[in-house]
């Protein structure tokens, strides 16, 4: 059938309805708890990200570093050390996260004012790369991280009771859930609840042939 009423990405409008024989669901938890009818107030912290592409590698030295002093910038990152196919042969790139949530006038500032602050605060902590910049940009993720209190923590095990007991529904990713997931562990998820669901045996065949980057693995690169 039809799906009606379908809000768009980060609206909190109820969703039309759907009539499937199986579900998959990794949207945020108080979403989900709103589709079962059930209330799962959760607040969240948003993050904005700027992304600094470089001429040459990076060479943070880390997967990451958090800055403890900066005003702007909370943890940087170099993607290449998660893996080498995040960035093109010769080049580098730096991911700069900055706490900030809609509404915030971190969220709202110019991208080219945001790259200089960011850039300056990176340079005070000595961890500005020797490399020439030729680009950069910035995204926004508004559910980033949820705010765990006492109520919350009551209505996140109630939500997740409701959608237990529903037979075909499996929930995967972060969610909310209180559950701190690597990006590949909750990739992992979802390909175990496709193969929950087509009935196959759980584990994935070796590929000699491919190389498959493991975000945890570059924890000890």
């Amino acid at each position: 059938p039809a799906q009606r009423d379908v809000a768009e990405p980060g609206d909190d409008r109820r969703w039309g309805e759907i009539e499937a024989e199986h579900f998959v669901a990794s949207v945020p938890l108080d979403q989900l708890a709103g589709f079962l009818g059930e209330a799962c107030p959760l607040t969240w912290r948003g993050l904005r990200f700027v992304n600094i592409l470089l001429d040459a590698p990076a060479q943070l030295g880390s997967t990451w570093a958090y800055l403890s002093d900066a005003a702007s910038v909370s943890r940087v990152q170099e993607p290449a050390r998660r893996s080498p196919f995040m960035v093109p042969p010769g080049r580098g790139s730096l991911q700069l996260e900055v706490p900030c949530s809609p509404g915030d006038p971190l969220w709202q500032l110019d991208d080219a004012e945001l790259f200089l602050r960011t850039w300056l605060e990176l340079d005070a902590a000595g961890l500005r790369p020797n490399t020439g910049v030729i680009g950069h940009f910035s995204t926004r993720l508004e559910r980033a991280y949820p705010v765990l209190t006492a109520a919350t923590r009551r209505a996140r095990a109630a939500a997740l009771a409701r959608a237990a007991a529903l037979e075909n529904l499996q929930v995967c990713g972060r969610q909310g859930r209180f559950s701190y997931l690597f990006s590949d562990r909750a990739m992992e998820e979802g390909i175990a609840a496709a193969r929950r669901i087509l009935g196959v045996p759980d584990g994935m065949p070796p590929q000699e042939d491919a190389t498959c980057p493991i975000e945890a693995s570059s924890l000890d690169a």
